[in-house]
């Protein structure tokens, strides 16, 4: 039987959530979290695009590359993912799907320093990433394992937390995998 994810704006963001929530909780075990902290790490991981209610289907789904406006649309998922959990849940759980694509060099959708991002924020930007480069979606072919392996070996320490990353290798290396 199927773990029920929250919310499902489609199948394929319904996996991608779940998918991604369970990658930050292994994670979110390799680094260490206590049992509070990966309940709410399990929480902003699943509720992470949420924010994608309130962006129009056709530039969701939109099969061809985004233009500069759109792309401004799309990145205000996060924006509203954070309004739609704030009354709901702590206010770290809200910050964590906030910044979710922040990049340890500065050069996410808020330009936060590596030390402004939160932790759930990280883990779950690498979670998501990863997931997001294995899958086809209408606007891109799914990259075969060693590619997305190259590329977060190539940024790992610019686009996300080095020690994170090393830790996520070695939970790969466990699933055998790489």
């Amino acid at each position: 039987m199927e773990e029920p994810c929250f919310f499902e704006l489609s199948k394929d963001l319904k996996t991608h959530c779940c998918n991604t929530r369970d990658l930050s909780i292994l994670l979110g075990i390799k680094y260490g979290l206590n049992e509070s902290e990966l309940n709410q790490l399990y929480i902003a991981s699943e509720y992470h695009d949420i924010g994608k209610i309130k962006i129009p289907n056709e530039i969701l789904n939109k099969p061809t590359k985004l233009s500069e406006e759109e792309f401004e649309i799309i990145k205000q998922h996060t924006k509203f993912g954070y309004e739609i959990t704030l009354n709901l849940f702590t206010e770290e759980i809200s910050k964590a799907i906030y910044y979710h694509h922040e990049n340890e060099n500065g050069s996410g959708y808020y330009h936060l320093s590596s030390s402004e991002i939160p932790i759930y924020s990280k883990i779950i930007h690498i979670a998501d990433v990863y997931d997001a480069l294995k899958v086809k979606r209408c606007y891109k072919s799914e990259w075969a394992e060693k590619a997305i392996l190259d590329y977060f070996e190539e940024n790992n320490g610019v686009l996300f937390d080095k020690d994170l990353t090393e830790l996520f290798f070695e939970i790969l290396k466990e699933k055998r995998t790489i």
